[in-house]
């Protein structure tokens, strides 16, 4: 099984940009980000499907296409990095909260931070009670 990279990812989203939705889009976000133009509706699909077609190794692999999603001009990408730290937000404990903080700090925004605190960080938390003053910071 081939590994789930940054190009594969893009390849299935660039041909679905959308001039009209990223209008739309991005005047929503207070113009804070670029976005290709499409809905989750239209993403959702592709990432389970790139999830069970390319393999995912380990956490170390999910950090680093995290990291290059989050580096993308694109919104969308972000929102694919999130959704991966959601799937296996298991694997991630105490010692990711550093890379995690940064993440926050990367393109910051709400959805972004609603995101990543509570599902991510928030859940390291419950299983490591001493990482509750990360979490309060």
């Amino acid at each position: 099984m081939n590994k789930l990279t940054f190009e594969v990812i893009q390849s299935h989203y660039e041909p679905l940009k959308n001039e009209n939705n990223r209008v739309q889009m991005e005047r929503y976000m207070k113009n804070q980000f670029s976005f290709l133009g499409i809905k989750k509706t239209e993403t959702a699909p592709i990432f389970k499907q790139l999830v069970k077609t390319y393999a995912i190794e380990d956490k170390t692999h999910i950090k680093a296409l995290v990291s290059r999603l989050f580096e993308a001009p694109f919104r969308e990408y972000h929102y694919f990095a999130m959704m991966l730290l959601n799937r296996y937000e298991k694997m991630f404990d105490a010692s990711d909260l550093p890379y995690l903080q940064q993440l926050i700090q990367t393109n910051s925004w709400w959805d972004s931070i609603d995101t990543i605190s509570p599902n991510i960080v928030g859940q390291i938390v419950l299983r490591d009670r001493a990482c509750e003053s990360v979490m309060l910071k």
